[in-house]
């Protein structure tokens, strides 16, 4: 079996416009901010995903994490940035890897769980699909980091094509996995919508804690 290296990644680099505040600096009840929790999340994961896991990374200046590379063309331009700096680091990890695959999430994805990012870690790592992500979500997403990707991500940040994710899983073929709704694919992007996460919050924190001890089972 191949060897599998996944580099977690919180993207957090959006100019929070329709929030009208960083969106990573937002407290939930007990003043866990939304990065500390995606990170979190990232954290807890290593424990259910056997692979060799590279320390977690933040895209966005604003967060303190790894700037774009040029001008942003959104969430493109944090996974180019990422992948640039895996390449040059060549850490041992990633240079013994035969497979080499960044796992990112959203900041703003307050509710997102580990059963999903298992089920989509399982089957990127199962799969030879070049990018893997949930039906009609895009985040999410798990890609490989190989030369193809990385020249179709120089290319879009250098202004070239549709820069969204729904048009990089396309191009590069990716796996789209069938998925029904659930309340951890809510994003939070406006006042709004963070309030009323924080008036639902207990009890959506029971039932992410309730689904998180049958993953243990």
């Amino acid at each position: 079996m191949d060897t599998v290296t996944i580099c977690p990644v919180v993207l957090a680099g959006g100019a929070s416009r329709r929030m009208g505040r960083d969106k990573a600096a937002l407290q939930l009840p007990g003043g866990e901010t939304l990065l500390e929790r995606a990170l979190r999340l990232l954290a807890e994961l290593r424990r259910h995903v056997s692979a060799c896991w590279l320390a977690p990374r933040v895209s966005g200046a604003a967060a303190g994490g790894l700037a774009d590379i040029g001008t942003s063309r959104g969430p493109v331009s944090g996974l180019h940035a990422v992948g640039e700096a895996l390449a040059s680091e060549r850490d041992t990890a990633a240079a013994t890897a035969q497979t080499m695959a960044i796992l990112a999430i959203p900041v703003d994805m307050p509710l997102l769980a580990i059963p999903p990012l298992m089920q989509l870690c399982h089957s990127g790592m199962a799969g030879n699909a070049p990018a893997t992500c949930f039906a009609g979500l895009w985040l999410p997403l798990w890609l490989r980091v190989d030369n193809r990707t990385r020249d179709y991500l120089k290319r879009v940040v250098s202004g070239e094509g549709d820069a969204s994710l729904r048009q990089l899983v396309h191009q590069l073929g990716g796996e789209q996995l069938a998925v029904g709704w659930s309340d951890w694919q809510m994003n939070i992007n406006r006042p709004a919508e963070f309030d009323r996460l924080l008036r639902g919050w207990d009890t959506s924190a029971r039932e992410i804690g309730a689904t998180l001890e049958k993953t243990d089972d």
